[in-house]
């Protein structure tokens, strides 16, 4: 069952569809550049055994505007989205994320490793050094 979530957070409010079982593996969505939380609504339904939050960011879908003083940069969705997590009781959870979501989640994921599970990433890159015929052995 699809519940709307407001989550409030130091000058900002972020909305979220929470689906799932609330006993179920924790899973946030994060959408892309210009998208809202809408767009995980045919997905998330599929997965039975998980607790589902999709997030609308800052100036997206029903969540708020940034204060006139503030910027869009995805360091600050890194934080927004750990309040969230905070907020939900969720020590650790699985990261979804499409395009800029997928950004966003990869720095989620390499600043805060041991607080997400497992990382999923669509029509997400991730830039690489080196030799990417050795990433297998990596």
């Amino acid at each position: 069952m699809l519940e709307e979530r407001e989550f409030q957070l130091p000058g900002l409010t972020l909305a979220a569809r929470e689906w799932g079982n609330r006993n179920g593996r924790p899973v946030i969505f994060l959408h892309g550049w210009l998208d809202n939380a809408g767009s995980f609504d045919r997905l998330v339904p599929l997965l039975e055994n998980c607790h589902s939050l999709a997030v609308d960011s800052a100036g997206h879908g029903l969540s708020t505007n940034r204060s006139a003083d503030s910027t869009y940069n995805i360091w600050q969705e890194v934080g927004d989205i750990v309040h969230i997590a905070d907020q939900m009781g969720w020590e650790q959870f699985t990261l979804v994320g499409h395009s800029r979501g997928a950004n966003v989640a990869t720095l989620i994921a390499g600043t805060f490793p041991k607080r997400v599970s497992k990382l999923v990433l669509i029509e997400g890159g991730v830039a690489t050094i080196g030799n990417t015929e050795d990433a297998p052995e990596n």
